[in-house]
């Protein structure tokens, strides 16, 4: 192969790998965020007033989508689950910007008043 044609071909080369190379991490889809929260209704009707007020957000397209919903869970080892639901978001990230917007920590106060609760979120796998 001619000397031109080479050099050529591996800057071709080297210009493919530098672009794969600086691919932003964000083409890559992101994995599902899903939130899991498990409680114990400790004040009944403190728990409506909250399912009122959580409900109103989910219809003004707040919040994420219940995979799980007020479920009991059987205990395989340690302590039995309390009543359990899983949600589930675009990203881990927009999970936590719900837990932290406004509209959620407005209920936090009424919902640790009639709940024990404890929640955390997971990363999914990407489908």
């Amino acid at each position: 192969m001619a000397p031109s044609k080479t050099i050529a071909l591996a800057a071709l080369a080297a210009a493919c790998i530098a672009v794969l190379a600086v691919t932003p991490a964000s083409a890559q889809p992101k994995p599902p965020g899903y939130m899991i929260v498990e409680y114990e209704v400790i004040y009944a009707a403190g728990y409506q007033e909250y399912l009122k007020a959580s409900a109103a957000l989910r219809q003004m397209g707040l919040g994420g989508t219940f995979v799980v919903r007020g479920a009991k869970g059987v205990s395989l080892s340690g302590e039995p689950p309390k009543t359990t639901a899983i949600i589930q978001f675009a990203s881990v990230d927009e999970a936590v910007a719900f837990d932290r917007s406004p509209e959620y920590t407005a209920l936090k106060a009424n919902r640790d008043k009639a709940l024990r609760w404890r929640s955390f979120v997971v990363e999914g796998l990407v489908k």
